[in-house]
């Protein structure tokens, strides 16, 4: 039997599909991008392609993250071929003969342009001292929207600094700024980062002004306008809770009254002190991690939504206050550190140190 000799103009046609295949690879892996995630200790890897979406993955090592970028990117550029041949981004690049670096310059050109016209107008620079968290929130929302992170950084300025100032005209304005603050103070971490922000010249004088009207520095008002833009839009990358999950907490919470705080106080090991517990599921006193994580577990919700629960528990309550040794109130603007509720129980000092451990 005759073997079937295969046409040379096929051969030909699928060796040139092969070439095309490596060079799309080729050229969009130079756009790749690696960064840490501060919060969950992983690696994320983003491409960008020629169509603007940005594929973006996640793995324990930059390794592991280029694996899993590469499966990924394959099945893209695979799904951009056709019977009738390639999309027509990608196209463009095979027959422009791009190189890497070329490649990169073209899929963020537009980007770059929009930036330009953004920035002609005068800008002032403010310097923001923040947690390092807010601004890795600002960073991957950067990358999610394929936008540089001053753009990103300056939108959400001028977002939450407008809301605001509508919100101010039915609402007491000290008491939204106090809820911007515990917002930005409720962001995971301790590292603190400098970094700066461009403002438009004419937004960054009515920021000013206001910040100065209401005892705040600018660079304060800059960021809490900032953690309030993100958290209205929920981008607060994997830190934030799905609503879903918010919903389920929200009910446990609530459904914790009567003798179920001092079961619950008993369960996660604080003993007789249901009264703590009262004050953590208030929101007003802030309970040390291995508390967090121990309650969210026997309630059986998601630490993360149960902590934005407890935030906005104390955010949403009328007087936020408590008795000073004195017996005059004291408004409380951020929930009490566990130290100073301990402390007040005036318990033994046994006892004040075994509640003390939990911030170990």
């Amino acid at each position: 039997m005759r073997a079937k000799i295969l046409p040379q103009s096929d051969a030909k046609r699928a060796a040139n599909l092969f070439a095309q295949w490596a060079q799309l690879i080729y050229v969009l892996s130079a756009n790749a991008k690696f960064r840490a995630d501060a919060r969950d200790s992983a690696v994320r890897c983003t491409v960008r392609l020629p169509n603007e979406e940005v594929l973006d993955v996640s793995a324990s090592s930059a390794e592991a993250a280029a694996l899993e970028m590469m499966s990924t990117l394959n099945s893209k550029v695979l799904d951009a071929h056709t019977e009738t041949g390639w999309d027509a981004e990608y196209q463009k690049i095979l027959d422009k003969g791009i190189e890497p670096t070329e490649a990169v310059m073209h899929s963020e050109s537009q980007h770059r342009a929009n930036e330009t016209s953004r920035t002609k107008e005068r800008q002032d620079t403010i310097g923001v001292s923040s947690k390092r968290a807010l601004q890795v929130a600002v960073g991957e929302l950067a990358d999610l929207r394929g936008d540089s992170v001053a753009a990103i950084a300056r939108e959400l300025v001028a977002d939450g600094f407008e809301e605001f100032e509508r919100r101010s005209r039915d609402e007491s304005p000290t008491k939204l700024l106090l809820s911007y603050e515990l917002r930005l103070s409720a962001l995971d971490g301790d590292d603190t980062v400098q970094w700066m922000v461009r403002l438009s010249r004419h937004l960054s004088i009515r920021l000013k002004l206001t910040a100065k009207e209401y005892g705040k520095s600018s660079s304060q008002l800059v960021a809490m306008c900032m953690v309030n833009s993100l958290s209205r839009q929920q981008r607060l990358a994997r830190s934030a809770a799905t609503e879903t999950e918010l919903v389920l907490a929200r009910a446990a919470v609530a459904g914790v009254k009567g003798p179920k705080v001092r079961r619950l106080a008993v369960d996660i090991g604080i003993g007789n002190y249901a009264m703590l517990v009262s004050g953590i599921l208030a929101g007003t006193i802030e309970p040390p991690p291995k508390l967090l994580d121990a309650i969210s577990k026997n309630l059986d919700v998601s630490r993360v939504a149960l902590k934005q629960v407890l935030c906005e528990s104390f955010e949403e309550s009328e007087v936020p206050a408590f008795k000073s040794e004195e017996g005059k109130p004291q408004v409380l603007l951020e929930p009490q550190k566990w130290e100073d509720a301990v402390r007040s129980l005036a318990l033994t000092d046994a006892e004040t140190a075994r509640l003390m451990k939990f911030k170990d």
